[in-house]
């Protein structure tokens, strides 16, 4: 388990680490031990195939092409995994708790530069509905997330945008700079609206948990 560190150079070390096979990827890391005590989670050896940081091109290929089914022989696979960009999501899902990535992100305190006011990804997560109750009720719920996950990916409005056409990684990338994105976080883990109708993060949030996460009210 990766130990917290209080120096500021080393702030973003967990966002690029270095997976099983030894090779780089991107938010791969494991929990902190205060978010997840005697945790026996398990990392898969099976990711970074077609690795973004070894073959940079494949930002150009659609990011539907890398999906595949389990069979006997191999785990289920995507983008996340095969590419080692956010191969954190991939082992949540192995292990079958979403919670593991969601722990393993770490949102730093930069107050000079105001960064938990204005991550992108809070107002993103806010505006797809990712902070309402219904949402918070099934982040310890592995097959209940999978279904909400499922009816949104599945969603016309997104196949309409190409999620399950021709996005690449590059798409991805333009339209998530151009709005001001500073990392991606982990959603209903990480965030609430306050009372005031503030986002806040953490400890911010009344009743927020390091194991067990935001309350459902």
């Amino acid at each position: 388990v990766m130990k917290e560190t209080p120096d500021p150079a080393k702030f973003f070390d967990w966002m690029v680490n270095t997976d099983v096979n030894g090779r780089s990827c991107g938010l791969c890391g494991l929990p902190l031990e205060d978010r997840a005590p005697n945790s026996s989670y398990v990392q898969r050896s099976d990711c970074g195939n077609h690795s973004l940081f070894e073959h940079p091109d494949k930002a150009l290929v659609p990011l539907s092409t890398f999906r595949k089914e389990a069979t006997e022989e191999n785990n289920e696979t995507f983008a996340w995994c095969e590419m080692n960009v956010e191969k954190g999501c991939a082992d949540a899902i192995y292990n079958q708790d979403y919670m593991m990535f969601a722990k393993s992100v770490r949102l730093p305190d930069l107050p000079l530069v105001g960064y938990k006011s204005i991550a992108y990804d809070m107002y993103y997560c806010l505006h797809n509905g990712w902070l309402a109750p219904e949402i918070k009720a099934v982040q310890h719920d592995f097959k209940g997330m999978t279904a909400k996950a499922k009816e949104f990916c599945d969603s016309d409005h997104l196949v309409s945008l190409g999620s399950k056409g021709n996005m690449t990684m590059m798409d991805m990338i333009v339209n998530y700079v151009q709005d001001f994105p500073l990392m991606p976080f982990s959603r209903a883990y990480s965030f609430c609206v306050q009372e005031d109708g503030s986002i806040g993060t953490y400890e911010e949030c009344k009743g927020w948990d390091p194991v067990k996460g935001m309350p459902v009210n």
